[in-house]
């Protein structure tokens, strides 16, 4: 049965697996930089006179505070944010894993990366859907590109599946070589 190594019909897996953790690492960079700026700048999310005013309101209605002020806000903000950078920086991490387990095809290290790419995906919405019930504007757009953002990442995960699949094949059909080669017995 001859297979298509080619996920879309115009770059193969590995190609693509190899482009998408290169873009994961420039654009959970440009997250991290971002979500530190935002941590570490001191009181930019917390100006009065903003969105942030409504925001108040919502997370005091949702704790059954009296008091709506800005100290309210700056704690779950500051959560989400963190775990966020977190997650970030790990998704670099298995980035580099991944480019490193395409280019030296060690199928264990993109299984891996492809685990936590689900891992990621799966708690990337949970925070999005925390932030939006605790009233928090986290770094992300609330309109429709982010549900193809989604369906783009679910397209990647899948990419990453293809040269995984790609791999461990080539990886089994040089190991059947190997054994074939000495005679069938193991040395």
């Amino acid at each position: 049965m001859a297979t298509n190594p080619c996920c879309c019909c115009c770059i193969f897996a590995k190609t693509g697996a190899l482009l998408i953790g290169c873009l994961n690492i420039v654009a959970s960079l440009r997250k991290v930089m971002q979500i530190s700026w935002e941590l570490f700048d001191g009181n930019s999310h917390l100006e009065s006179g903003s969105e942030n005013a409504v925001l108040n309101v919502t997370l005091g209605q949702v704790d059954g505070l009296v008091n709506t002020g800005v100290e309210n806000v700056s704690k779950p903000y500051e959560v989400v944010l963190a775990v966020e950078l977190f997650l970030n920086v790990l998704n670099i991490i298995f980035a580099v894993i991944l480019v490193h387990g395409i280019r030296k095809e060690q199928p264990c290290l993109v299984k891996a990366n492809l685990i936590f790419s689900i891992l990621f995906f799966g708690l990337s919405l949970i925070l999005r859907i925390s932030g939006i019930f605790l009233g928090v504007k986290i770094s992300f757009s609330r309109d429709s590109s982010e549900i193809i953002a989604n369906l783009a990442r679910a397209y990647f995960i899948y990419v990453v599946y293809c040269a995984y699949m790609e791999i461990r094949v080539g990886t089994l059909q040089g190991m059947a070589g190997r054994e074939r080669g000495n005679g069938g017995s193991k040395t």
